[in-house]
């Protein structure tokens, strides 16, 4: 299907929100986004409307948007539906996973592993992502998918903060190969504990 010039804006704003292109505090004016987009107002208006209604921004009414920062509670409370819903997926993707597949996460956590030696905190959260996103991904449930899509979206930049704990990337790393190996034999309960043991860490470090 033909992405729609609304389609395109949305997903080129949440990667300037991700890059941090667009600066926390700083409210910016639609036209400067439609600018930096080489797009009309309206497509822009549009996408910066559904991203407010998913918690990305904030619209200053006459003005223009703000980055908003999520509060702890709401990080909290993303924490806690990511546990239930990817904790669900692994268990329920285990049986029919392919070796293709186990070997796309497996390159994604070496590249963690190289992001970590070099201490480049951004590489990193972005092998992190594709780690969990390959896996979930695998899901037969389209609902379930899609929910997690937006949740790791509006955790990247608190993802990028917590990961610069010392030694949380290594213990990352560490518990993804736990994940890795149950689902390689096919342990699904296995899998689902690795997945919420990893998951809750990362949660315990926002209390």
């Amino acid at each position: 299907m033909r992405k729609t010039k609304t389609d395109f804006a949305y997903e080129q704003l949440k990667t300037l929100i991700a890059e941090e292109r667009i600066t926390k505090g700083r409210i910016i004016a639609i036209g400067e986004i439609a600018g930096m987009l080489d797009l009309g107002r309206a497509p822009v208006l549009t996408a910066v409307k559904r991203l407010e209604s998913e918690g990305f921004l904030q619209v200053v009414p006459q003005v223009g948007v703000i980055l908003r920062d999520l509060t702890l509670t709401e990080v909290r409370n993303i924490n806690d539906v990511r546990i239930a819903i990817e904790c669900a997926i692994i268990k329920e993707v285990t049986p029919y996973i392919t070796a293709a597949k186990l070997e796309q996460a497996r390159a994604s956590i070496n590249e963690q592993a190289a992001a970590a030696e070099a201490q480049d905190f951004r590489r990193f959260v972005l092998a992190d992502n594709f780690f969990h996103r390959r896996l979930y991904q695998e899901s037969r449930n389209p609902e379930m998918v899609e929910i997690m899509r937006r949740l790791s979206d509006r955790l990247f930049s608190v993802s990028l903060c917590l990961i610069m704990y010392p030694g949380r990337m290594a213990t990352t790393v560490t518990e993804h190969k736990g994940v890795l190996d149950a689902l390689a034999q096919g342990d699904a309960d296995r899998a689902q504990t690795a997945m919420k043991t990893h998951l809750e860490n990362g949660k315990n470090l926002t209390l």
